[in-house]
């Protein structure tokens, strides 16, 4: 399960691989709004590839599932915000 409030992921099973990355996007209020906007609104993880099963933007406790679809194969991760 994501859990975005944590700085740090935990230590997980070696046999998993995970991926953390962060990039700068610019800089200023309107931009932070801008990208908010998208991250709020799952544009992120849709723009990746992954369908998420929300119709509004993300909310304090939410539970959703993140679909991923790759060669054949559908891994689905459930969320909550």
């Amino acid at each position: 399960m994501t859990s975005p409030e944590l700085l740090r992921w935990p230590p997980s099973d070696r046999k998993y691989r995970r991926s953390e990355v962060s990039a700068v996007v610019g800089s200023g209020d309107a931009v932070w709004a801008r990208v908010a906007g998208e991250v709020l609104l799952w544009k992120v993880k849709t723009a990746s590839g992954f369908v998420v099963d929300s119709t509004g933007p993300a909310s304090p406790g939410d539970l959703l599932n993140v679909t991923a679809r790759i060669f054949g194969a559908t891994v689905v991760e459930q969320s909550k915000w």
